[in-house]
């Protein structure tokens, strides 16, 4: 069996979650639902080959990593559709892992207009024997437009923003606020999966929202999700303020006001309100 039907067959012997696992399936659209077995495939090869810190899901599923880590699993049933999938990964030696859970690659490359990014695009079998498409977008690690290994100052550039190798460390609540950039752990029908810290992921998404003069809907929704995700990890109004960029905080400010959704992820009033001085 490929990594698909062996993180499946792990939820029905070992976490037994399946059947909560296929059902929310059948209740989501398409793309998410082919796209989060995916991302669960991939997260199950890392875990059982030795790597689960070496790798974080960034863009659309990342964002669901984070909400599903407040809110639980039955937020997916809320969450947006996905297309395709963004990953992170601590090495280029271990963009081949992200292959290895695929059962059919059928293309793989790099972009050449963003040095540290490659792709694969392919097929993976589930325990029912049905195929799930998708196509990842992997980011590995530069410094200064060229691959590095084995260093400190290695760092990742994902959607303007830049992930340094201190922050694969694992978010510990028990640390100073300050320091909490780090790597979310998300549990998944008993899956461990390692996404994005949400203060990273909201300057990545408003670097997208900010930069259009129409974003997209699903971009605004989500940076309203990650509001709520760290008034509920605990993150001071001020914190979050400062971390945003002042070219991206009028856009902020703006989307705060005038954004009419109600968030998967609540966030208070009295946390709106800090954020908006």
């Amino acid at each position: 069996m490929g990594a698909l039907a062996d993180a499946e067959a792990y939820m029905q012997l070992a976490s037994r979650a399946y059947d909560k696992y296929a059902g929310i399936l059948e209740r989501v659209p398409q793309g998410l639902a082919n796209n989060l077995r995916v991302m669960l495939a991939i997260s199950y090869k890392f875990s059982e080959d030795g790597f689960s810190d070496g790798y974080m899901f960034a863009g659309g599923l990342g964002v669901l990593g984070n909400v599903v880590g407040v809110a639980g699993e039955d937020a997916i049933e809320r969450f947006r559709d996905v297309h395709d999938i963004d990953v992170l990964v601590r090495g280029i030696t271990l963009y081949p892992e992200v292959g290895a859970a695929f059962d059919v690659i059928e293309d793989y490359g790099r972009s050449y207009q963003i040095p540290n990014k490659r792709f694969i695009r392919g097929m993976c079998e589930a325990l029912d024997g049905s195929l799930m498409e998708a196509e990842a977008d992997v980011f590995v690690p530069f410094s200064k437009g060229k691959r590095v290994e084995d260093s400190s100052t290695r760092i990742w550039r994902v959607m303007g923003a830049y992930i340094h190798e201190g922050h694969w460390e694992e978010f510990d609540s028990r640390r100073a606020v300050e320091a909490q950039r780090n790597m979310t752990k998300a549990n998944f029908f008993g899956l461990s999966v390692g996404c994005v810290h949400p203060l990273s992921l909201l300057e990545m998404k408003l670097n997208v929202v900010c930069s259009h003069g129409n974003p997209r809907e699903k971009d605004c929704n989500d940076v309203m999700n990650l509001v709520g995700v760290l008034e509920k990890k605990g993150f001071p109004p001020a914190y979050v303020r400062e971390w945003i960029s002042p070219a991206r905080r009028a856009c902020f400010k703006n989307l705060l006001t005038n954004l009419d959704y109600a968030p998967i992820v609540p966030f208070s009033r009295s946390y709106k309100g800090e954020l908006l001085k």
